[in-house]
């Protein structure tokens, strides 16, 4: 009886030590990827904010512009406004829509982004691309990869997730939003993107997006070790697995996932008990 019951003590000491650095690993991985996102999150509200500030001065900008629209943008073939693979940004207005000086003077305060934005992107390795998509559909996109040569002529960015999230009637306390994960259709692997709400004087002018790769947060997971045979996997809200080691899909019986362009993961640790 007395080896019993020291046995059971045992086993339930053990256990709860086991559970305590489980939880432990668990904390202080999170509080990483807390930080990852955080500082990211921080600097594009300033971004958000800075571009708002540059509304107020719109009217010095477009009669001494830094950055001429009017002499820098150009129509393609296919209908699309783009700029040259030189300038800072990458400018793309779509096909479908007028350009006039209401235009111009959008893209001519824009440009001031350009004194802020490069060094964002480097001070964020983990950034991919930061932009502003003003609400007339115009994008002004950081790095300069030639954007309006990229995506279809008819793009319309105001209808895509990274935008919708952000505009007045779908985020009416004007926070940042999160998308979903999905595989960048620019290569980048797994990414989400971050969207701000950009106002001025309670008038909503556009969305502030930043691109984020996940493959730092994803290599960081894979070299976790719990014990001799423990592992971390990440998975999102929805138990979408975004990162897991060999080992865990072998556990779960699943087979890694093949995930097409501009499209999120669907492979679900809840599937499986």
């Amino acid at each position: 009886t007395i080896v019993n019951i020291l046995t059971d003590r045992y086993e339930a000491a053990s256990t709860e030590n086991i559970q305590n650095q489980l939880v432990g690993v668990a904390r202080d991985q999170a509080n990483l990827a807390n930080s990852f996102f955080e500082g990211m999150l921080n600097d594009l509200v300033a971004l958000a904010n800075y571009r708002a500030s540059l509304e107020q001065q719109s009217a010095v900008f477009v009669e001494s512009p830094y950055w001429n629209a009017e002499t820098r943008i150009s129509q393609f073939p296919s209908g699309q406004y783009g700029n040259s693979a030189i300038d800072v940004a990458s400018i793309f207005i779509p096909s479908t829509i007028l350009v006039d000086e209401a235009i111009y003077n959008e893209l001519n305060t824009t440009a001031y982004l350009d004194f802020f934005a490069p060094n964002f992107l480097k001070t964020h390795p983990g950034a991919v691309a930061v932009y502003y998509i003003g609400k007339s559909g115009t994008t002004t996109y950081y790095p300069n990869i030639s954007l309006a040569q990229n995506v279809p002529a008819d793009f319309d960015a105001t209808k895509e997730d990274f935008y919708t999230i952000a505009t007045p009637e779908n985020n009416q306390s004007r926070e940042p939003r999160w998308t979903d994960t999905y595989q960048d259709p620019a290569g980048n692997g797994l990414v989400t993107t971050l969207s701000i709400p950009v106002y001025s004087n309670d008038t909503f002018l556009g969305v502030m997006g930043l691109d984020v790769q996940l493959e730092q947060i994803a290599r960081t997971i894979a070299n976790v070790q719990v014990g001799d045979t423990g592992y971390a996997f990440l998975v999102d809200k929805a138990g979408h697995i975004l990162a897991m080691p060999p080992q865990a899909y072998s556990m779960y019986r699943l087979s890694p996932e093949e995930v097409s362009s501009n499209s999120a993961r669907e492979l679900s640790v809840l599937a499986k008990g």
